[in-house]
């Protein structure tokens, strides 16, 4: 991981595993033939559930962004196929699992770090 991007993935794992959750998985995605997509982590929150996790990093000189503006319908369905290819492949569908997404805000006036958890029920 390198980058803006590389540097708000080792923050928000460093946020969920602080919060008990478990990384399962960095940066997978489906391996054999046709590419799905990419999730940024794979963690077991504390009661045991699998959580696929988007992760989106911005900055800013105030507190002005919405990180979570960037996902729309369609990244969504994108995610929820890996999702689902991830737990067939580990024969996992019988599980219980849903996706969230992590905010990281990189404040450059004040050099905070502002992280925002969004839980998504799974459909």
């Amino acid at each position: 991981m390198q980058g803006l991007g590389g540097k708000g993935e080792l923050l928000a794992a460093n946020y969920l595993v602080a919060n008990g959750y478990k990384i399962i998985e960095k940066n997978y995605y489906n391996r054999k033939g046709y590419r799905l997509g990419e999730i940024d982590l794979i963690a077991e929150d504390p009661e045991g559930k699998t959580v696929f996790f988007e992760v989106k990093t911005r900055s800013t000189k105030g507190w002005d962004v919405v990180p979570e503006a960037s996902v729309n319908k369609s990244k969504l369905e994108k995610i929820f196929k890996i999702a689902q290819y991830f737990l067939a492949e580990r024969k996992l569908m019988e599980i219980e699992w849903r996706v969230d997404f992590i905010g990281v805000i990189f404040n450059l006036k004040t050099r905070r770090v502002s992280i925002r958890h969004i839980k998504y029920l799974h459909l």
